[in-house]
């Protein structure tokens, strides 16, 4: 009876232990969500728009969380439409989430172009572009930044979104990814997950997203919906023990033209961000910081 016991004990923490592992494994994925909402400073929006292989790593490090933060950033984009598949851009302004829901009930702008065209000379755009810190330990923690059109965008060819830190931290190779969902004239919703980021450098990383794919690309001026949206995410590490805050720079770089541009793209130390033919786009910014 004496050898029993203990072989009958083993094969009982065995069984606790399975089934502790396997009860996690079974976690449905609103459960996985609503516990991210909980822990995180994430919007219902990006939790949603999470890969599976995101919302489990971020379900796995909920409980390591110790502090978060995120801001947003509205932009208004204002437009000539006197040449309907030329727009040129007026305006390009930050403005607050409350600016952008007054809009959605102002009437449009009803000034006309010319008989010929028919068309409003002036219209509007919007994007909204989020950045979140999240600490899992005394040394590591993770960025995140989201850009969504809300009113979808007039140009679509090769935008850019990227994060970048401050000198205290470096991000850790291996461990981004990203997500790019759109829908165009068929109603059917497309999401892309990328890897490896499209350019890892020493100050941060950035993904190059094609806003149209192959499929979509013989309808740039047919019917589509107002869904074009994307994130990307990477952990980091402390490199300096002086580091009194980590400061998260999230950049989207959106494409002015009709004319496919193949960039390049630095982000030296520092969270810095330039591109090749940076003229021919507009660079959104953003800042979140959390102490450290």
């Amino acid at each position: 009876m004496k050898k029993v016991f203990p072989i009958f004990l083993a094969f009982v923490l065995c069984l606790i232990l399975s089934t502790s592992a396997f009860a996690d494994i079974s976690v449905s994925d609103d459960k996985m969500k609503e516990i991210i909402l909980e822990k995180y400073s994430f919007s219902e929006d990006f939790v949603n728009d999470l890969s599976y292989e995101d919302l489990q790593k971020y379900y796995k490090n909920s409980y390591q969380i110790l502090n978060s933060t995120k801001t947003e950033t509205y932009i208004k984009f204002k437009y000539d439409m006197s040449e309907p598949k030329k727009p040129k851009e007026i305006s390009q302004t930050k403005a607050t989430k409350k600016e952008y829901e007054l809009s959605l009930n102002q009437p449009a702008i009803q000034t006309r172009c010319g008989i010929s065209s028919g068309y409003d000379c002036i219209q509007e755009g919007w994007v909204k572009l989020e950045t979140y810190i999240s600490k899992t330990s005394s040394d590591e923690g993770n960025v995140s930044a989201r850009f969504q059109w809300l009113k979808a965008p007039y140009f679509k060819e090769t935008d850019v979104l990227a994060i970048g830190l401050n000198s205290n931290f470096s991000p850790v190779p291996g461990t981004e990814s990203a997500s790019y969902t759109y829908e165009i004239w068929d109603g059917i919703l497309r999401t892309i997950s990328y890897g490896i980021a499209s350019k890892r450098d020493s100050g941060g990383y950035a993904y190059k997203i094609e806003l149209l794919d192959n499929l979509s690309a013989s309808f740039p001026f047919g019917r589509h919906s107002e869904i074009f949206r994307g994130y990307m995410q990477y952990d980091f590490i402390k490199i300096s023990e002086d580091a009194k805050a980590v400061d998260a720079f999230s950049h989207y770089a959106h494409q002015e033209t009709h004319k496919h541009l193949n960039v390049s793209i630095s982000m030296p130390v520092g969270g810095g961000f330039s591109l090749s033919n940076q003229t021919k786009f507009d660079i959104l910014t953003g800042h979140a910081q959390l102490k450290w």
